[in-house]
């Protein structure tokens, strides 16, 4: 037998036992479909883990065994915080308490700029106060944006009630401007602010910014913030906070949290500058 025959017959005898089907091009719908639903399965997954995270991550259970740091010899103590400390459960914040030392109040950003807001104002103004915290509000002044539009923002933004701490501003930066603009700036957020809630806010900033940026108000409250060990007024303004520390541990926060404390007892804080 012809032996290219005889593999020739094999071939045809394969092809009828097992068909071999030309390849017909995919159709571009089909292929629309299975693409749209391997996007839309990816990003399923992304924000599931990411749901997923944030409830399983929004009230941190830590505790410590004390404040991280050395601690000054003070009675009445608090934080600050922002949303860089992520979420907090102010239970365990509340309940902290290590050798007659805790937390008994706490200072929340509340707005940045001219239109911004921190993004837990909301839910740590309210759980402060559900943990029956002294609290406060501050905003972040910005001296490159309207300083009027900043006062209105915050105003609109804040609902103080009886036992809440007066109005705070952050300015701690003076982006380039000279001291003269940048304290007619601030003069314009303090006056508004002042004459819409009846109340003089205090004013935070490092006791060196203080004495280069901010030596026109001395007659405002201050609440300086100097990591030296000592609160370091250099023209002998009297201050009411001192931010000490930006790496405490307290229970209830993950990171690392600003601490302060009060220049004298609990009740000047209640009865001087609260509402």
């Amino acid at each position: 037998m012809n032996r290219e025959k005889q593999y020739y017959d094999i071939d045809l005898l394969l092809e009828e036992v097992f068909p071999i089907h030309k390849h017909k091009k995919p159709n571009r719908y089909f292929l629309f479909f299975v693409g749209s639903f391997v996007l839309l399965s990816l990003a399923g997954a992304v924000f599931y883990f990411q749901w997923y995270r944030y409830k399983n991550n929004k009230l941190p259970n830590c505790t410590y065994s004390n404040f991280g740091v050395k601690l000054p010899s003070y009675t009445t103590r608090g934080i600050d915080v922002s949303s860089y400390q992520d979420a907090i459960n102010w239970k365990l914040v509340k309940n902290m308490a290590i050798k007659g030392d805790k937390i008994d109040f706490a200072i929340i950003r509340a707005t940045m700029g001219s239109d911004r807001k921190d993004k837990n104002f909301t839910t740590n103004w309210k759980e402060t106060k559900n943990n029956q915290l002294i609290r406060g509000a501050y905003h972040y002044f910005d001296p490159t944006e309207d300083a009027a539009q900043q006062a209105i923002h915050y105003t609109n933004t804040i609902h103080w009630k009886t036992g809440d701490i007066h109005p705070i501003l952050d300015a701690e930066d003076n982006k380039g401007y000279p001291a003269a603009a940048y304290q007619q700036k601030v003069k314009i957020w303090l006056d508004i602010v002042e004459r819409k809630t009846g109340k003089k806010p205090i004013l935070y900033a490092s006791s060196y910014f203080i004495r280069d940026y901010l030596n026109l108000f001395q007659n405002y409250p201050i609440w300086v913030a100097n990591y030296n060990g000592s609160p370091q007024m250099f023209d002998g303004t009297p201050w009411i906070l001192w931010q000490h520390t930006d790496r405490s541990t307290i229970n209830g926060i993950k990171n690392r949290t600003d601490l302060n404390v009060v220049n004298g007892d609990i009740r000047l804080l209640q009865q001087k500058y609260c509402f």
